[in-house]
């Protein structure tokens, strides 16, 4: 009868500390398949102000900053919006170029990156800023 007693009461701890260790699913780019953009869209969205997120799946410097991008897609003020290097491989111009910015630019044909991940901020339908790397990007969202 003890050994039963025992063998319950470790079950039930077992149960208890498994349901104590589940962890929420983590965010993931697919979180925020809404807020992706294709080369029709990415100079086009409602607001005044954005951020627009060039990544490339499995990419390190994309993994460095992704909790910083999650939580500024989340934000209200100044959203963050997506595009994955696979939906627009056939548009998007890569460029050996370090130096090159995309200022001024105004639909998706001007847009060019040197590498990933990259960010611009487009205001008024037009690119007014950029930062490409995780260094750049976490000092510009990390403040």
């Amino acid at each position: 009868m003890k050994i039963r007693i025992n063998v319950i009461m470790l079950v039930l701890i077992s149960l208890l500390l498994v349901g104590c260790n589940k962890k929420t699913k983590a965010e993931t780019y697919e979180t925020f398949r809404d807020k992706h953009l294709g080369p029709q869209t990415t100079f086009t969205q409602p607001e005044e102000e954005y951020y627009v997120y060039f990544y490339k799946d499995e990419c390190p410097a994309c993994v460095k900053v992704q909790d910083l991008v999650f939580a500024q897609a989340k934000n209200k003020e100044m959203p963050l919006y997506f595009v994955n290097q696979v939906d627009v491989i056939d548009f998007l111009a890569r460029t050996d170029n370090r130096d090159y910015n995309n200022y001024g630019a105004q639909q998706f044909s001007e847009i060019k990156i040197f590498g990933f991940p990259t960010i611009v901020l487009i205001k008024n339908g037009m690119v007014i800023a950029q930062f490409v790397g995780s260094t750049a990007i976490t000092n510009e969202l990390g403040k």
